[in-house]
Parts: C-alpha cells; structure tokens; sequence
C-alpha cells in the first residue's frame, strides 16, 4: 500500500507563496481552524525526564471572538479537546497552547498572512472599527494581540484490566 506525509503547509499571502508551516504549525493552524477530528498527540515528559505520553484526541473545536479594546484589536481563542488517557490534560492544554500561540507567530510575525481570516472575524464583530482600518489591514495584522484558551477533557480513561499491581495482590 502507499504511504502520503505531509510535513509543511504553504502559506499565501493574495496569490504569492508566503513560506511554510512546519509539520507542528501545521497541527497549530489545523487546532485553530476546527479541522482536529481525530489524532494522536505526544508530549515529553516535563523537566527533561525521559519518556512521554500519548493522548488519543477523539475531537477538537475552536471558537474565536474578536473585540477592539482602546482602539486596539485583539483575538481569543478558545480550544476545547476531548481525548483518553488519565490525569495529563494540564500537560497537554500546555504543550497545545504553545503549539497554538507559535503557529499564530509565524502567520503574523515571520509569514504576515492572515489565514486565519482574523480580519473578517473582527469586520464581522465590528464594522465600523474595520472599515477605519482595513486599508492598513495589512500592518496592523501582525500587531494583533491574541488570547489563546486550551482545554483538554478526558474521556474514556477506563482501567487496565490484569495490571502488574493487580497481580501482585493475587
């Protein structure tokens, strides 16, 4: 059978090639545009210590709200996971907010393409704010604040049937 990767995601800003998203900003982009249906995540054990987990992500939506606050736009988003495992959500709301806030980065600072249509979201939320702006829209874009929000939910976390301790008691 064949095999397909993708590893980067082209970035346009009109019709010119802007750059790449790595293979991590790619999940980030993915989490932010509510296409997270189903996947795994790993994170590394913290404080350098060997080993990690994996999560199974069974879904993931995103909301995102825009405000003008003293004449400034800013962004929050709002992601919420379901997934399996035990007692790891804190860890891995972490590591999809970094992944998240490092993705919006790159869009804003490094690739200055909003893909992520932050500037119809807040033309939507406030007209007449956008329609002051959005002929610099193109500078402003980058100086956006954003607000992100990661909550994991755990599900189906379940027991291990025959655990080593388990058998130990017997």
């Amino acid at each position: 059978p064949t095999s397909i990767q993708v590893s980067r995601l082209a970035v346009f800003q009109k019709e010119h090639l802007a750059g790449w998203l790595t293979e991590e900003q790619s999940k980030g982009y993915s989490y932010i545009v509510n296409k997270v249906q189903s996947t795994a995540e790993y994170a590394p054990c913290e404080n350098g210590k060997p080993g990690g987990i994996t999560l199974e992500v069974f879904d993931a939506t995103s909301k995102m709200k825009a405000a003008v606050n003293t004449g400034k736009p800013k962004v929050t988003l709002s992601i919420e996971i379901d997934a399996g495992i035990a007692k790891v959500e804190k860890q891995f709301e972490r590591r999809i907010t970094t992944t998240v806030k490092d993705t919006i980065n790159v869009l804003q600072q490094d690739l200055q393409s909003d893909v992520l249509g932050f500037g119809e979201l807040i033309h939507r939320e406030n007209k007449t704010y956008w329609k002051s702006i959005r002929k610099d829209w193109e500078y402003i874009f980058p100086e956006v604040e954003t607000d992100v929000e990661v909550k994991v939910n755990l599900k189906r976390t379940g027991t291990i049937v025959n655990s080593y301790q388990k058998d130990m008691e017997e």
